[in-house]
This record gives C-alpha cells, structure tokens and sequence, in this order.
C-alpha cells in the first residue's frame, strides 16, 4: 500500500453551478419541508427559477412529473452545457438532493442516466449523475453538499465572506407569488454562488491548495499539496491495534448545576495539539515490558495496551469505552455503561503514552503491559498550523474575516481525515453495472430496486495514529486545565472537548493552544443547568445560551431544557433521512416524522447523588 505522500499533480480547477429549492408543507402554502415548488439555479451569469407547470393534486408525483420545477431543473442541468461541473446547494444532503432521487429513479434510464449516492452520517455526502452510455463515472455531474466545505449557516458564511447575507422573506408567502419569491431564492443562489468562488478563491489562489468535496479532504489535499515534504510510511500493521483505543473527545458533567461559572475554552485545541510530533516511521512493535532504548528514544510516540490502577480522584484522566459487562463497584448490581467513561479503579485498554504519562503524574499505576507500537515522531503538521493560524489574527494588517473563516474549518478539519474508516456504504441502483457483489438490498425485499454495497477505501492519508494522537493529546490539555481549576481552590461543573465551565479565576489569552474566557463580561456570574453531555443552559443578566444536542435549532430554548431536566419527553418534527428513502427505493420523496428526545436513565457518565453533585464510576475490568 502506499505511503502517505506529497501531491504533486496539476490543481483541478472545478466549474459549477449551485441550486437552491424552496418547498411547502405538503399540499398546502403552509412554510414546510416535504413539496417542492421552485427551484432557482444559477451559474454564475444567469439565474433561472423553475415553477411548477400545472396544478397541485396528487402532490407527491411532483417530484417527477414532467414540467414539475425538479423536472425542470435537472433537464436544465444534466445537459452537454454543464457537463462536467459540480452543483452545490446548502445542507443539500439533507434536503434539497432527497427531492432529486426520485425524479432520478423515474427519469435517469430514460433519458440515459445513471446515478449513484454515497451517504455519510445518514446525509448524501454525493450524489453521482452520469451518462449511461459511458460506462464509467466521469464527464457527468457530481452534486455536492456545500454544508460540507463551509458548516455555517448560509447567511453566516455570506456575511463573513463580505456579503449581505439571506433576504428577509415570509416563507408562507404563497407559492403563486412568483415575483416574490423569485427574489429570496435569486439572492440565495447569488449569495451561495459567491461564497463557493470566494472559497475556492481563498484555497486556490491564496493557500495555494486544492478544493475536495468536504473540507477535510480540503484540508488534506492542502497538506499534502503545500505542506509535505518527503513521504511517511502509513504503517498499515498497526492500525487496528490503535483504533481499538482510538476514542474522540472529553464531554462530561460534573455536576447538575453551578453558580458563579466562568466558560473557558481553548483556542484551536486540536490545532495546538497538531503542533507537536505525530507518529511517522515503525520503531517498533512489542510484547510485554517496553525496550529502555524505547522509552530514551528523544522523539518516539507510543500506544500501549496495558492494565492501569487509577486511585479515587475527582477527575480521572484516563478514557475507557464501557463494556455492559465490567462491575461499578461504587453501585452494587450495575455494569459498565456502554458509553466513553472517565473511572477509577482497575482499568484495561489501550492509550497513547502522552496521555498514560499524564494519569501516572496524577496517581496512576500501570501495572501491566502486553504490547505497545511505537513510531519515530515527526513534523506533520507544524508549518501547515502555524500558516494557516496567522490569517485568524485580527491584529495583522489586512485581515480578511472571510479567509479566517476558511483556515479556522481547515485546521479544525484536518486531523480527523487520518481516522477515516476504511470501509464504506455507497447506494447503488439494481441494475447498475458497477453493482459490487457484496451488495445488499436496502429493504428486506429482494426484489428492492436500491442497493448496498461496502466500499473499501485504501486512501493514501489513512492514518489512525496520527488522529489517535491528536484527540490524546487535546484530552491532555483539557485534564490539566480542569486540575489547574481545582488547585486554584475551584470547582469543575462541566467540560465539552476543548471547554471548562468552572468557578476557578484563569488567565485568558489569545494565543494558540491557551485558555479564553469566552464571556467576559459575564465571568464569574454565569448560572449553570447540565443534564447530560452537550445538553445545558447557562444564563447570567442578559445573557442566556442554550446547548441542546440533537434538537432542531427552534427549540435549543431554556423551556426544552427544563423539560428534559424533569425528566419529560420533547417531541420534534423532522424531515425523513437518505436511509429511510433508500428503503422505500427513492420512489417518493422525504416525509416528516415525528420523534422523541429524552434523558434516559442511566445516560450520565458520572453516578449522581440527590444534592447534585457526582463522582466517577469505579470499573473493575481485571
């Protein structure tokens, strides 16, 4: 296999289009998700917007119906004028490309299409259009999520670009108001347009990089484009021994609810992290005690499997994935939740050495090894980070917010594209001549028009150590800052990946890698309700910010939280997701569900008492 490598051909300079679809509640002109009635497309020197041709009954067939406003536009864009380009639309993933499959299964082969969907975290990461007759999947058009370059809203991202952002617009405007309508999605998909050019314009003409379909590949091809030197082997061997303690970031409640809270974050954690050696080339892969030569080595980077005791402590700083099976010896009869646990007590797994050093100086015991890998540190990342963070300095002269912007989603994206899965699910239809033998029906009939098949990736940047070794080190950094909070005499009420809510009093910087007060202002006056990670409130006088995972943005409000604090149950509307159209076999279009958010018992990572306050699980895993 091949190692990971410079880039060294000639940048690809994209041409594309971008779409916009605007959509009702069903049959009626009620503001909502699940029929489309216009679509606006525009190429960079003309917008066409496409209506509807005939009246509503039997809504759903609209999407294909021929003169329908989907019909229209992907007649308008898969012909010889727009082969060959890539069509954006924002959060296209999960709305407007879920309109275009069924069109696709009604129209493709007879107009000589056909079309492939590769799907990433229940969204359409691509969706592939090409001629049949081709026989390969080039030359056609690839529609693309733009979400995935840029994860903003649009109006924040056009504002940030220099633009002026959405159009006010009453979306239960009727849908015959043409005119009005016309002017919301023209400035969308003139706004959209511009963005994508100043993206591509910042990568390409001021980085010097190249454009992928997500912004972590973004980030990669400018790595290794720009950035990387000389070859440095992947290791394969290895990987699977690191993956299995290769976990992601520290999300915990410490208590249920604080007063008088500072919020500190860090400043580009994983960024920081990237500054230091990351594993290059195979030291050495070993069983049992590790060589002294190992452990002298002045630049070696280790993963170890091993046995560690770690003492009761009030922030423990070793991860474990719970296994359902191991005792909670601090509350007799449960098992270890299956979830990422911070204990103590007798633990077993594999952690990288940076972050067993830091739980042996806080009381920690190995006790046993059974193997560890370890690799000769290198420069990876250094010049990239320290490039690229300089245009986030507001100070310089000529600072652009808009390539801010760019090189703040870079940074933060690049090290997670080495941890990317080899295996992948990519959706075929039945008949596709490219359909791999491992496919599977996505429905339990076999008959099923749609199809499965794992995709096996063999990507020169797969490196599991390497993303390993960052999320090690940024925990690091986030355990020594909360024990920094506790021996300034300050109590730790939650902490989220690179963030501490704490009373403790820390200097605040700028700089990268440090700790910064987030809300000055509010500093030490800051009230706290935490139910559970990523799911809190905090106020203070006129402040008030709600953090309230897996709930739709209208109702992240304080009466969601105070429900789920109680222990009700929130319900919320949302459009249905690729993988249930897939069953259905994209003959019709997405639907609303309703569905459910509640805090389970049991969901907590810590084991709370009735005043509020929590202590950490203790496992007995050997």
């Amino acid at each position: 296999m091949a190692d990971f490598t410079p880039l060294t051909s000639k940048i690809k300079h994209a041409k594309f289009l971008v779409l916009d679809i605007e959509s009702k509640d069903g049959d009626s002109d009620v503001a909502g998700f699940t029929r489309p009635f216009m679509v606006g497309v525009y190429d960079g020197e003309k917008y066409h917007a496409f209506f509807d041709t005939h009246s509503r009954g039997d809504w759903e067939r609209r999407y294909y119906w021929e003169g329908g406003c989907v019909d229209r536009a992907m007649r308008f864009i898969c012909r010889k004028k727009y082969r060959g380009y890539q069509v954006y639309a924002h959060n296209a993933g999960r709305f407007d490309y879920l309109f275009l499959l069924p069109w696709l299964m009604h129209w493709a082969e007879r107009l000589g299409l056909q079309f492939s969907v590769m799907p990433v975290a229940s969204a359409i990461q691509l969706l592939n259009v090409t001629r049949k007759s081709e026989g390969k999947r080039s030359g056609g058009w690839k529609f693309l999520d733009s979400l995935k370059l840029i994860p903003l809203s649009l109006d924040k991202a056009a504002k940030s670009f220099g633009l002026e952002g959405k159009l006010e617009h009453d979306l239960n405007v009727p849908e015959s108001d043409h005119a009005a309508w016309i002017r919301y999605n023209r400035v969308d998909c003139v706004q959209l347009y511009e963005v994508m050019t100043k993206f591509h314009h910042y990568v390409e003409r001021v980085l010097l990089g190249e454009v992928g379909i997500t912004a972590p590949s973004t980030s990669i091809k400018l790595l290794r484009r720009r950035y990387l030197k000389t070859s440095i082997p992947r290791n394969e061997s290895t990987h699977d021994f690191v993956r299995a303690g290769y976990v992601g970031g520290r999300t915990e409640a410490f208590a249920k609810e604080g007063h008088n809270l500072r919020y500190y974050d860090f400043n580009s954690s994983y960024p920081a992290s990237m500054l230091k050696a990351m594993p290059g080339p195979l030291l050495g892969d070993f069983y049992g005690t590790i060589p002294s030569w190992v452990l002298c080595h002045p630049n070696s980077v280790g993963f170890v499997e091993c046995d560690v005791m770690v003492p009761d402590m009030p922030i423990p700083p070793l991860p474990v994935r719970g296994d359902g099976r191991s005792p909670v010896l601090n509350s007799p009869g449960m098992l270890a939740p299956e979830k990422l646990l911070f204990p103590v007590g007798r633990l077993k797994g594999i952690w990288e050495w940076s972050e067993l050093e830091n739980a042996v100086k806080c009381g920690a015991q190995i006790v046993n090894i059974r193997r560890s890998v370890w690799y000769e540190g290198v420069d990876l990342f250094g010049d990239f980070v320290r490039d690229l963070y300089k245009f986030r300095d507001k100070s310089l002269p000529g600072y652009d917010d808009g390539l801010a912007q760019v090189v703040k989603i870079l940074l933060n994206s690049a090290y997670g594209k080495f941890g990317m899965k080899t295996v992948r699910k990519k959706i075929y239809m039945w008949d596709d001549p490219e359909l791999p033998e491992n496919a599977v029906p996505a429905s339990s009939d076999p008959e099923s028009l749609i199809w499965y098949a794992d995709e096996v990736v063999d990507a020169p940047y797969i490196m599991p150590q390497v993303s390993a070794r960052v999320t090690a080190l940024s925990r690091v950094a986030l355990h020594k800052g909360m024990m920094r909070c506790l021996e300034l005499g300050g109590e730790v009420d939650y902490c989220d990946t690179d963030s501490i809510l704490t009373t403790a009093e820390l200097p605040s910087s700028t700089k990268l890698g440090e700790l910064k007060d987030e809300f000055p202002e509010h500093s030490g006056k800051i009230h706290g309700i935490f139910i559970g990670p990523k799911m809190y409130l905090l106020d203070a006088e006129g402040f008030e910010y709600v953090k309230c995972k897996g709930v739709e943005k209208k109702m992240k409000t304080r009466a969601s939280i105070e429900a789920l604090q109680r222990g009700d149950t929130i319900y919320q509307v949302r459009l249905e997701k690729v993988g249930a159209l897939a069953q259905a076999n994209f003959l019709r279009g997405p639907r609303m569900n309703t569905v459910p958010r509640s805090m389970k018992e049991g969901g907590q990572k810590r084991l709370f008492a009735a005043d509020g306050s929590s202590r950490p699980y203790e496992l007995e895993m050997w």
